[in-house]
């Protein structure tokens, strides 16, 4: 059954330096959809999907109104947004709290909609009314045997759950919905494993043949194939990288028994002192690596681009900043934890528009406490960006 569950995690986001390469000068914004729905400028973190050229995506923690949940779509090829609603099977445990039950993750088989929330799996069934209006209703669940907090749809339509835990390390499970069996199972190394207490830690991805997986501490990616086969690794030597030394996890492990107690104890560590990889990302061909180091006494926040040619992934961009004091309409970052569709060589970038311009104040200070002001007291519109990479 659904269990409460208490969720501690540390932003890792702090003071950075910046470049003259930065992000900017990488990914430019080609077109900004703005809706008029509005959301919690603070609840940042959405489960999204890609299915049938439209873009799916729910905050973790929607309201259950009336037995249902709203769902956001985007229509890429006409550029306009809409919503299908979701209706659960009246009683169902979920909609006595949602607000405790995350979702974490959603994507859509032929005409099957389905959702982690929690350790259920749901699976709603697509029904058209006579005004060709669309929507999902209940059909069933499973409760999973293992504990999984992503789900990736993969391009041969296999099920891959993810697991990362700091007392059990990293899982990846390939999942049989219909049977609700596991089909096959490999462990991956993540030799501090507390780092998954520290978000944002996005540290697997798939594309439509690979899954990428970093153990995050050390500045490595494995690839595997879609039989959990290693298939390849990049290894990097990174001047200045600083490992979290194994002895320490050993001691926190030992010493604290809530993930609440080793954030409050390492926080300074992580945002200070120690490197390791923050997020991955994987589209045509490229791999974009999002880490922290310390360089010069200074903290940075910076990503590397990998590209892969022949079957040989070369670095093509290193260092990039993903700040620029040049971005003048918002004081958001790209990658720390924005929410991403890619759709073949177009990218998708799920954000919040705050109507709070740097060109209207004289001094940052100034900007920086109107802009952060206006995000607790009101809501924000959804936006969808479409970026271009600049080769």
């Amino acid at each position: 059954m659904l269990k409460r569950l208490a969720f501690f995690s540390l932003i890792i986001i702090s003071k950075i330096s910046y470049s003259q390469n930065s992000s900017v000068d990488k990914f430019i914004c080609d077109t900004a959809f703005i809706s008029d729905i509005e959301v919690d400028c603070l609840m940042n973190r959405f489960s999204i999907s890609l299915h049938n050229d439209s873009i799916y995506l729910i905050n973790n923690k929607p309201k259950a109104d009336h037995g249902f949940i709203s769902i956001n779509g985007y229509s890429i090829p006409s550029n306009s947004f809409f919503d299908v609603k979701a209706y659960f099977e009246d009683g169902d445990e979920y909609l006595s709290n949602p607000g405790v039950f995350p979702i974490h993750s959603l994507w859509f088989n032929k005409n099957y909609l389905y959702m982690l929330i929690f350790d259920r799996v749901y699976k709603f069934e697509r029904k058209e009314n006579d005004r060709k209006k669309v929507n999902y209703n209940y059909d069933s669940y499973v409760e999973l045997s293992v504990d999984a907090r992503s789900i990736f749809l993969l391009s041969n339509n296999k099920i891959l759950l993810f697991n990362s835990s700091r007392d059990k390390g990293n899982t990846i499970y390939e999942y049989d919905y219909e049977s609700n069996k596991i089909l096959n199972r490999a462990k991956l190394p993540y030799p501090i494993s507390i780092l998954s207490l520290f978000s944002p830690r996005d540290i697997l991805c798939v594309d439509d043949e690979h899954i990428y997986y970093t153990p995050a501490n050390t500045y490595k990616i494995n690839i595997y194939n879609y039989s959990f086969e290693l298939i390849d690794s990049i290894v990097y030597t990174k001047k200045g990288w600083n490992e979290f030394p194994i002895e320490k996890q050993r001691f926190a492990l030992n010493t604290y028994e809530y993930g609440i107690d080793i954030i409050n104890h390492f926080s300074n560590d992580f945002r200070e002192k120690y490197s390791s990889i923050l997020r991955l990302f994987a589209f045509d061909n490229k791999l974009i690596v999002f880490y922290f180091i310390r360089e010069d006494n200074t903290g940075k926040y910076l990503y590397d681009i990998w590209s892969s040619k022949n079957g040989i992934w070369e670095i093509v961009e290193e260092g990039v900043d993903d700040h620029s004091k040049n971005i003048r309409n918002t004081r958001d970052r790209l990658f720390p934890f924005s929410n991403f569709i890619f759709d073949k060589k177009d990218i998708y970038r799920m954000k919040y528009d705050v109507p709070v311009r740097r060109e209207n104040y004289r001094r940052e200070k100034q900007y920086i406490k109107a802009y952060e002001k206006y995000v607790i007291k009101h809501n924000c519109l959804l936006t969808i960006e479409k970026l271009r990479f600049v080769e």
